[in-house]
């Protein structure tokens, strides 16, 4: 039987596992690859974005459509990060939550994004307001996907605001 005493010891032992599990996960990364620098504008996250498999993405996405009931699928393979930029910063002022997913480690420039929205007709006006080269489209199904690493602090948090965040 555990003690009242054994509880701060079992919260460090957590907070050990959960802090190792990070430590695994990110790991710092060039110029190039810096994405919370070169989308978001945040200068003290410097981790890669991550790797996550199928099985974690679709744990992810139908978590999210549960409590969201909807969603859409957009692709944007942009030549220049201010497109991808564009995008962030008109998903931040809607009411919408996303999942931005990298395909590949290259140049991070081909992302899609999933919306979840609370009803259909909110996602639809918000599709139909956006720039007319912004298509819906399709998860592609693949091995491995990339998404965002974790916020480092609160203040990146609160920045990144309506994104869904991949949690250990």
């Amino acid at each position: 039987m555990k003690k009242l005493n054994d509880v701060p010891f079992i919260i460090h032992k957590e907070r050990e596992k959960h802090r190792e599990r990070f430590r695994l996960k990110h790991h710092k990364v060039g110029k190039d690859s810096d994405v919370m620098k070169r989308f978001y504008g945040i200068t003290a996250n410097q981790n890669a974005p991550i790797p996550i498999d199928e099985n974690e993405l679709n744990e992810i996405i139908s978590r999210n459509y549960e409590i969201k009931h909807t969603s859409i699928v957009i692709n944007i393979n942009a030549s220049e990060d201010i497109e991808i930029k564009k995008l962030i910063s008109i998903l931040k002022a809607s009411s919408l939550n996303y999942l931005p997913i990298y395909k590949d480690s290259d140049n991070w420039r081909d992302v899609t994004f999933i919306i979840f929205g609370n009803n259909p007709k909110e996602v639809d006006d918000f599709f139909k307001a956006l720039p007319s080269n912004i298509k819906k489209g399709y998860l592609e199904s693949r091995y491995l996907y990339y998404v965002n690493p974790m916020p480092l602090q609160l203040s990146e948090r609160m920045r990144r605001k309506g994104e869904i965040m991949v949690w250990d």
